[in-house]
């Protein structure tokens, strides 16, 4: 990674500025290795945080210590003149979004520093370095931006609104209003209703990645990055189970042809079966060494395909 943005990010992780020496670098590892050890936590799900957080600050120590200085200190002045270009926090938004369209993410993720430090309150910079930072597997820093953006909106909407300024009195009268031609007609596409209507609003306390509908049509399941797997009665929306095994973000989902069975697969490297009537988790298959990030079914349901991040595709049968 010899690009600027992925070095400034590098740093960030750090809690560092570009350009920093050899001695601050070991400091700041050293201190943050510290924290994030996780053996300081006792709660389960503290100790798969920091068990994150210790990786991604590792990554980030070893790509330091892979440059030269003269390297990293030519890269840092780069940036400087660079981030000078763009004037304010929409531009830099911007430059990060046409860059995330083309999959770069970690030059995104670099600009939407930029636009955030500009304007503190920028909620939709905080949401796409989010998406960003999930893209490049950084789930701690994602759900911290979403958190962030979520917050803000919700600030800004509570806001009042500014008071208008009261146009100034004249003692002459109006003129008289300007003629006008009549409107057009609707056209067709806009005189038609749509026949689509919102019938329920079914919620997760986070980002929901994926759904997938019974072939019965009769249960619906939804997966979140708040770890759980939701099933519901389609026609009323009433929540049925709520499916919690899995330790990370659930990201994709299957229905058997008999509507019996759910197939889940995580970002915890899992794919897993479930009972539907029962919500009870039948198997977990452990043999992904990454996101696992589609499964689907055979249509006699005797086979199961997962599709994971570690670049592989694994076919499973079920000899019962």
């Amino acid at each position: 990674m010899s690009d600027r943005f992925d070095i400034n990010y590098i740093y960030d992780i750090l809690g560092l500025k570009p350009g920093a020496s050899v001695d601050e670098v070991k400091q700041a590892y050293r201190q943050m290795a510290k924290i994030w050890h996780p053996d300081c936590f006792l709660e389960p799900h503290q100790k798969l945080e920091a068990e994150d957080k210790i990786k991604e600050i590792n990554q980030a120590y070893a790509k330091l210590k892979s440059y030269q200085p003269n390297e990293i200190n030519q890269s840092a002045s780069t940036s400087t003149k660079i981030d000078l270009t763009p004037s304010n926090a929409e531009s830099f938004y911007k430059l990060a979004m046409e860059k995330a369209q083309k999959g770069k993410y970690s030059e995104a993720i670099e600009d939407f520093i930029q636009a955030i430090r500009l304007n503190p309150n920028y909620f939709e910079a905080y949401r796409y370095r989010g998406l960003a930072c999930s893209k490049l597997g950084y789930e701690n820093r994602a759900w911290s931006d979403l958190k962030n953006a979520r917050e803000l909106e919700l600030k800004q909407k509570k806001a009042p609104p500014k008071p208008t300024s009261t146009p100034p009195t004249s003692t002459s009268p109006p003129p008289p209003p300007k003629p006008t031609s009549p409107p057009p007609p609707p056209s067709e596409s806009q005189s038609q209703t749509s026949p689509w209507k919102c019938v329920h609003i079914l919620r997760h306390l986070n980002w929901v990645f994926t759904t997938a509908m019974s072939p019965d049509g009769q249960t619906l399941a939804s997966g979140s990055s708040d770890n759980t797997i939701k099933i519901w009665h389609l026609d009323t929306g009433k929540l049925l189970h709520t499916l919690t095994s899995h330790t990370k973000w659930v990201r994709c989902l299957a229905f058997s042809s008999d509507s019996e069975t759910l197939v889940s697969g995580s970002a915890d490297h899992t794919v897993k079966l479930w009972n539907v009537n029962t919500g009870q988790n039948l198997y977990t298959l452990n043999n992904h060494s990454d996101w696992v990030n589609s499964v689907t079914f055979s249509p006699d349901g005797k086979t199961l395909v997962s599709g994971s991040r570690d670049m592989t595709i694994k076919i499973w049968r079920c000899n019962v």
